[in-house]
């Protein structure tokens, strides 16, 4: 096999961070990370539990997604639990049972507030978002894809838990911009709550803007549901 034009690949995704109009605030929060994950705590948290992001990019660039929501997370004060390993060409599963198993000790240490989980990812990272929702229905209960779409090896009724939420961050001129149309009909076929936030740029980071809607539309969704 010619492995030469993977680093090539990996590369590639490694530069392709989005360029976008103006400056995106920057986190204030603090970081405690091992092998496996980054947990980011925003500034003037409490004991009292707190929702948790879970974020996913398709190079395993954790700082690019601690720069992406580590802002909205001050906002909302949601903890960011950023994965360092999950990337795309990865094993998907490995990847959810490595969370679940994480999780539950992350959790003795961090205020994790386990009944509000939800999971973002960029591109291929949003892909692993869904799957996760699939196959941990009882720890993510929303889902934030950003130009993500569901694999089409699961697009399909049977596969998919019923009622949960999602906000989609899709753009018009994206490639998976179709797709995401699809996964917004499947998804609302199965009674989820939905939210379609627009941006410009195509295959793109979202702007903090979006992800900010996007995030609120999640923390909304989650008191109503109380």
């Amino acid at each position: 096999m010619n492995t030469r034009p993977l680093p090539t690949i990996c590369l590639s995704l490694l530069l392709c961070a989005p360029a976008l109009a103006g400056q995106r605030p920057t986190g204030k929060g603090s970081v405690d990370e091992d092998a496996k994950w980054t947990v980011y705590t925003p500034p003037g948290m409490t004991k009292k539990k707190r929702p948790v992001l879970v974020c996913f990019d398709p190079a395993a660039n954790s700082k690019r997604m601690l720069e992406t929501w580590g802002p909205v997370a001050d906002e909302l004060k949601w903890f960011l639990l950023v994965s360092k390993t999950s990337k795309n060409g990865g094993d998907m599963g490995a990847v959810a049972r490595s969370l679940s198993k994480d999780f539950k000790a992350l959790k003795k240490k961090h205020a994790f507030d386990a009944k509000r989980v939800a999971a973002t990812g960029y591109s291929g990272g949003g892909m692993t978002s869904h799957y996760l929702a699939m196959v941990l229905p009882k720890e993510i209960r929303a889902v934030i894809p950003n130009t993500g779409m569901i694999h089409p090896q699961f697009r399909n009724p049977g596969s998919y838990p019923k009622r949960k939420i999602v906000a989609f961050l899709a753009s018009p001129t994206d490639r998976r911009y179709g797709e995401m149309k699809k996964d917004k009909a499947l998804l609302e076929s199965l009674k989820w709550k939905v939210k379609w936030v627009e941006f410009k740029g195509g295959h793109v980071i979202a702007t903090h803007e979006a992800c900010l809607e996007a995030a609120n539309f999640v923390e909304a969704s989650w008191r109503k549901k109380k």
